[in-house]
């Protein structure tokens, strides 16, 4: 780890290390108690990691979100953390081209998911 030298970052030192369990695609970064929450676009979820002793971070736990959703966006505050789900139209759409141009009429919600069945709303970071 100590030989590793990006040219854009100054007065940082690498002190610890995760795969977070093989999810390579984080895209945000929030720390709250001890655990750091990284949400995950790509493999849909977000994991929760233990930074307790920031030399070692491991994994804890993985939220999952529903299969038509990714997760891009979370914020920890006080003892609530809420994950973002957002429709992820490659789910539906194969290629951008099916989804850009396609009509909107016709299309209903009940293709990307039942409200209440299919996407959570949030929990107490205390529960995870």
């Amino acid at each position: 780890m100590s030989d590793i030298r990006p040219e854009s970052a100054r007065n940082f030192r690498f002190v610890g290390y995760t795969d977070m369990g093989g999810q390579a695609d984080g895209t945000q970064l929030m720390v709250s108690r001890g655990h750091a929450y990284v949400a995950h676009p790509f493999s849909n979820g977000a994991t929760v990691l233990d930074v307790s002793d920031p030399r070692s971070p491991r994994v804890v736990n993985r939220l999952p979100v529903h299969r038509k959703s990714w997760s891009i966006h979370l914020q920890a505050a006080n003892d609530l953390l809420l994950v973002v789900e957002e429709f992820n139209f490659y789910s539906v759409f194969n290629e951008g081209s099916s989804y850009y141009d396609a009509s909107a009429d016709g299309m209903d919600s009940s293709r990307f998911g039942k409200r209440g069945e299919d996407f959570s709303a949030g929990m107490r970071v205390s529960d995870i």
